[in-house]
């Protein structure tokens, strides 16, 4: 705060001091300055000389500066999992503020600061650590970012035909090696298909060219009851 003029009453000319050393003030005016001062309680003493026959005068008034609160906050690895545990917040500076968050849907302690990812809203949140205005201080807030992800549901790809097994999932928020995000694979072990089709999973369909090894047909092809046959060549005698 700015400097604090004395309320003085009665004779004036007196010289002003204080105890013990630390505080910042003017012994001509008894005027402190807080800003350059340090943080502590004083005595602060205004005297009178003797004089005309008059003892030395003595009053005293108590002074107490206060040191601003500053802080910081933030939290290690965010954006964070719906499946992780409890995350607890990084404070430096002051103690004894509060937690809160906006907007709503992040579950997060007032006192401690931790949060709780699981049982949180996926989202992007603002995290405000506050302290109360007291001692002269006015309140301190300073704020930090917190992204919550929920996990998705992933596929095996086993075949790597870039479609997932419905049978064999997981959950995670990042993608894991060798899943996608689809269900769509009829077919998880056939690397060709995604559907059984005609002839099933693991087995070329009717019109797909094949080889029933006769030398006596051509163009090959599957039926349409999934066998291989060609068309047989016809010889002049």
């Amino acid at each position: 705060i700015s400097p604090v003029s004395v309320n003085r009453t009665g004779t004036s000319g007196g010289a002003y001091s204080a105890s013990p050393s630390g505080l910042s003030i003017s012994s001509s005016t008894g005027t402190i300055t807080p800003g350059s001062s340090n943080a502590g309680t004083y005595t602060v003493t205004y005297s009178i000389a003797a004089g005309g026959g008059c003892a030395q005068v003595q009053t005293t008034a108590s002074v107490m500066i206060t040191a601003a609160p500053s802080a910081t906050i933030s939290y290690a690895g965010s954006p964070f999992c719906t499946s992780i545990s409890p995350v607890s917040a990084n404070r430096t500076g002051t103690s004894g503020g509060n937690y809160s968050a906006s907007p709503s849907g992040l579950s997060i302690s007032g006192s401690t600061g931790t949060i709780t990812p699981g049982s949180s809203n996926a989202g992007t949140y603002t995290v405000t650590y506050t302290i109360a205005a007291a001692g002269g201080c006015a309140q301190m807030q300073t704020t930090t970012s917190v992204t919550i992800t929920a996990q998705t549901t992933w596929y095996a790809d086993t075949d790597v035909d870039g479609s997932g097994d419905p049978a064999s999932s997981i959950s995670a928020c990042a993608q894991p090696p060798g899943y996608v995000a689809n269900a769509n694979d009829g077919c998880p072990a056939d690397a060709l298909k995604t559907s059984p089709g005609v002839c099933g999973c693991g087995n070329a369909e009717p019109g797909t060219a094949c080889n029933d090894n006769n030398v006596n047909t051509i163009n090959d092809v599957i039926t349409a009851n999934c066998t291989c046959a060609g068309t047989p060549t016809n010889f002049d005698c």
